[in-house]
């Protein structure tokens, strides 16, 4: 038996991706790719406000009050909240390669920033993980088509990511004051056979469960720490795309879907496609930290 999610905001992204509420203002933030936007929206309200980007952003986090980040097809920039524009460059990535963009990312707790490029087309092997602290850029995984599922435990031990096309999920020992990976990627879930979905994006629970939003699957899946699939939360959008904590006790799930490369048929079919969700979970949920500059 699968819960169903509710409409949080009706706004229909292209490519929905990256939501998170940011831990400075309170509000939740989150992008759509190809639309080149920035949206955001106060939890307790229903009006989405968007802010057009010369650039695609994917990802994002928290600097300070005034500031956050966000990734794009070029890099990591800094974003002004009061002018809503893009002002420094943080870390160019991989600028020599137009075939490419940004997608999944979130911050570790300590502070770090771990991000994955993919090919614009979703060519094999083409996408990359990168870290970023401190000022310092360095790529981590590669050889990836898709990569995705990035989140950390609260106590900064571990990581999962995911390539969705494989539709596998590691996790990887991380270090608590850096984020570097420390160790050898392990398999935490393969898709089962029969499951449309693959692993988009992800977040964990202060309990260490993970909330998978499955693309093509139209639902997040729920996985204890030991890998068991114990709750599917349907969204009603093919094209579920990533998760994040908000609400009373950040105890609710808010959850962004895309349209990006549905037919008119299946549009049709599914009118909410693009929409951004709001689940009650019953969850103990965390924040992702601010990005740490020096």
């Amino acid at each position: 038996m699968q819960d169903v999610a509710n409409i949080l905001s009706h706004d229909r992204s292209i490519l929905g991706e990256g939501i998170g509420l940011d831990v400075m203002t309170g509000r939740l933030r989150w992008f759509d790719i190809l639309g080149r936007r920035r949206l955001s929206q106060d939890s307790g309200q229903d009006v989405t406000e968007a802010v057009a980007l010369a650039a695609m952003p994917s990802a994002g986090a928290a600097i300070d009050e005034t500031r956050e980040m966000i990734f794009t097809e070029t890099g990591l920039w800094i974003f002004d909240r009061a002018r809503g524009v893009l002002g420094e460059c943080l870390a160019p990535i991989e600028v020599d390669r137009p075939d490419l963009r940004s997608n999944d990312g979130r911050t570790h707790p300590s502070g770090a920033f771990w991000g994955s490029t993919m090919a614009l087309d979703q060519s094999d092997g083409q996408g990359s993980i990168y870290w970023f602290f401190r000022g310092e850029l360095r790529r981590i995984y590669s050889d990836l088509t898709v990569g995705n599922a990035i989140c950390f435990s609260e106590d900064g031990t571990y990581a999962h990511f995911s390539d969705t096309p494989r539709g596998t999920i590691w996790r990887v020992a991380t270090h608590p004051e850096t984020g570097l990976p420390d160790g050898e990627p392990e398999v935490f879930d393969q898709k089962a056979e029969d499951d449309p979905g693959g692993p988009d994006g992800a977040v964990l629970d202060r309990d260490g469960y993970l909330y998978s939003a499955r693309w093509g699957g139209a639902e997040v899946q729920v996985f204890a720490p030991d890998a068991r699939l114990v709750r599917r939360i349907a969204t009603g959008a093919p094209n579920t795309t990533c998760p994040a904590f908000c609400g009373p006790g950040l105890s609710h799930i808010a959850i962004t879907s895309a349209r990006d490369g549905m037919t008119p048929d299946e549009l049709a079919a599914h009118p909410d496609a693009g929409k951004t969700f709001l689940f009650d979970a019953g969850c103990r949920g965390r924040l992702d930290p601010p990005l740490r500059l020096d």
